[in-house]
């Protein structure tokens, strides 16, 4: 699955999370990071079948599922 890039840093790390990273959100379910920005809040791709989804999410609220 491609990853969407936005950011010039592919590495950025914030906590444990890297862009890639398969993340698990309690209502949005299941999602593939996409950016990062400077005050915790974390892009996630949640798309699917039936449409293009991103939102931004705190950090705090996501689980990794599995890092690339």
């Amino acid at each position: 699955m491609p990853v969407l890039m936005l950011s010039k840093h592919r590495k950025t790390k914030l906590a444990n999370l890297k862009v890639g990273d398969t993340v698990l959100h309690p209502t949005l379910k299941k999602g593939v990071v996409a950016d990062f920005d400077r005050i915790g809040s974390v892009l996630v791709n949640f798309s699917d079948k039936s449409g293009v989804l991103f939102r931004w999410v705190h950090r705090n609220k996501l689980k990794v599922i599995s890092e690339v």
